[in-house]
């Protein structure tokens, strides 16, 4: 029941990422203009504008997703039995609070190479797939979390990722 309820959701989410990863190559060519005209003031603010105005759009999509997420489960889920819509509804909710990290993240990452520096972005991508991995597994085979530890999982691996992007 659990991997039923989550199909639906995941795919839903990924059109959230990938939303969210078109702002961060928007970041990427905007940054690596000014970079180009060797202007980095506007480099600088560049950055600042699209980290805040993705940081307010993504605050925009959870909220909306919190709102309107019974209709939108209704449309994707029709008429599957409860428990998976229950278990549906859980994920959801849980996964629509890392939509602000995951768009920091990206319009981070994106930053980083449009300032001409791919490797920070390479790099915090390899050491949050290792903490995938491994946190991972413990919530969910470990503690016996199932839903929640994938949930747990993949926000904390969100917040992990924004706190590397921003402080490498």
């Amino acid at each position: 029941d659990t991997v039923a309820g989550i199909g639906p959701v995941d795919s839903l989410n990924w059109v959230a990422v990938s939303f969210f990863s078109a702002l961060g190559v928007g970041a990427t060519v905007i940054v690596a203009n000014y970079r180009g005209k060797n202007d980095e003031a506007k480099a600088r603010e560049a950055a600042k504008q699209a980290l805040y105005s993705g940081f307010l759009i993504a605050v925009a999509v959870m909220t909306a997703s919190l709102i309107f997420f019974e209709p939108i489960l209704g449309f994707m889920l029709g008429d599957l039995p409860g428990d998976i819509i229950s278990c549906s509804r859980i994920y959801f909710i849980m996964s629509i609070f890392s939509y602000p990290f995951i768009a920091i993240l990206s319009i981070a990452d994106g930053i980083f190479r449009g300032s001409g520096n791919p490797k920070t972005p390479m790099y915090n991508t390899f050491i949050i797939n290792v903490f995938n991995v491994f946190v991972g597994y413990i919530l969910i085979f470990g503690i016996n979390f199932s839903l929640f530890g994938l949930r747990i999982k993949t926000d904390s691996l969100g917040i992990w990722g924004v706190a590397l992007a921003i402080f490498s």
